[in-house]
């Protein structure tokens, strides 16, 4: 006859109950654990599951545990309206990222094939301040810009292969290498040795002269050697480094100067240069979210970035998160920017100290607002160029005609895409047509 636990002793039950309670207790901890474990071999639908999975059973886990010490048989009533409101909120990121996958294989997008269709093209007519890219790059740059989450083909992931390769890595569809200074370059191939038939430019920068999320033949730099090289015997040398500040670029320009022996050097100017070296931005405030937990949420799901994206614009609209450029030309901006004119000094006596030309200085800006902080840092930027005896080409008729375009390359990469990097290209390309010290490599009728 089956005992029933009414019918034994209180002690006997309660000892039963606890034993069941327990056996949860440790089910719901393997569920979660055994969940977590999926998560991280996972991506996309499966990953969002996972975590969602994983979430509640650790809820329902701590709900349980609470119940066990506090030797009762039900899981409290906070812990289990949590795990509901979990288990609801990740069944809806799960939907949405149904709905991006689906949007991502019905209209797939390969940016590799588009660049490369595009660089077997010529360049078409310029004008005053813009070249015109082939179709190809222009379908590219408008698709890219109109994305409204970021595809998964799209996220950062490392290239693996040849040693030369082991720095480098695929974002936004496109390679990017670095060599062991963090130029856009393989890994130990030394720059070529000096062509004195050649027109050499030695250009430097940061992340903007790199060319971070555009493909490495439309950066300004390659784009400038194509402009060129139909009438000149000329070589464009892109030194941008990502993060690197003023002071690190002036020290780029005395380390490879003599090594590299260019006619002209090309300082592509950042408005984040005039922060300290090892500085890339001011602080500002986050939410406290596991670093690993935000890079893999943000890297192998859909609706990872494009929750990134939309807690960002909200600490803008507070306030948390004051813009950059405003915050950059706020208190502390004077010692800014000598520390600025201090490092471009340097720079230009160390070229013209070479027996060179003055070096050309250009501001480089993928947000232009005539009115706006960015046009501010610009105007104190040329004007210590200047000062410092650059050759400035002025921002001033490119800041009137774009005022307001946006030339990022996504919402989720604001560095500048291929338009810009052919209007700066188109810039250099007017201030260096003509130049004696370049006419003496003018091509023939050896074409």
């Amino acid at each position: 006859m089956r005992t029933r636990l009414q019918d034994l002793p209180a002690g006997s039950r309660s000892g039963r109950s606890r034993s069941a309670l327990l056996f949860r207790v440790l089910g719901a901890l393997a569920c979660a654990v055994g969940a977590a474990v999926v998560t991280e071999r996972a991506s996309g639908i499966p990953y969002v599951i996972g975590a969602g999975t994983s979430a509640v059973a650790l809820i329902v886990f701590l709900g349980l545990l609470v119940a066990l010490v506090r030797r009762s048989r039900r899981v409290p009533k906070l812990a289990r309206g949590i795990a509901l409101a979990c288990g609801a909120f990740f069944l809806a990121l799960a939907a949405l990222e149904t709905v991006m996958w689906a949007c991502e294989v019905r209209a797939s997008f390969d940016v590799a094939s588009a660049v490369h269709a595009a660089t077997r093209r010529a360049d078409a007519p310029a004008d005053d301040l813009a070249r015109a890219l082939p179709e190809e790059i222009e379908a590219k740059v408008t698709r890219m810009q109109r994305q409204w989450f970021l595809p998964l083909a799209w996220n950062e992931r490392k290239v693996s292969g040849e040693p030369r390769m082991r720095k480098s890595y695929d974002w936004h569809g496109v390679l990017h290498l670095r060599d062991a200074l963090g130029m856009r370059r393989p890994i130990d191939t030394p720059f070529p040795p000096r062509d004195p038939s050649r027109f050499r430019i030695m250009v430097v920068g940061d992340s903007l002269t790199y060319g971070i999320g555009v493909d490495q033949d439309w950066t300004y730099s390659a784009q400038l050697q194509r402009a060129l090289e139909d009438d000149y015997h000329v070589e464009v040398l892109n030194l941008g480094i990502p993060g690197n500040q003023s002071e690190e670029t002036a020290e780029i320009v005395e380390q490879f100067l003599p090594q590299l022996e260019p006619d002209v050097v090309v300082y592509g100017v950042c408005l984040n240069d005039f922060l300290p070296k090892g500085v890339d931005r001011l602080s500002y405030y986050v939410f406290p979210l596991p670093k690993k937990i935000k890079r893999s949420a943000t890297r192998r799901t859909r609706v990872g970035p494009f929750l990134s994206h939309g807690y960002q614009k909200a600490l803008h609209k507070t306030g948390l998160w004051p813009s950059f450029r405003e915050t950059l030309i706020g208190a502390g901006f004077d010692t800014r920017q000598a520390r600025f004119g201090r490092d471009v000094a340097a720079m230009n006596g160390l070229v013209v100290g070479a027996g060179l030309p003055a070096p050309l200085g250009i501001v480089l800006d993928q947000r232009p607002q005539l009115d706006g902080p960015g046009r501010v840092l610009a105007d104190a930027a040329e004007d210590e160029l200047a000062a410092a005896g650059f050759e400035v080409i002025p921002s001033r008729g490119y800041y009137e005609r774009f005022d307001g375009t946006t030339f990022r390359v996504s919402l989720w990469e604001g560095h500048p895409n291929e338009r810009l990097h052919a209007i700066i290209a188109r810039q250099l390309e007017l201030a260096l047509t003509g130049r004696e010290d370049l006419t003496h490599f003018r091509k023939r009728d050896d074409r």
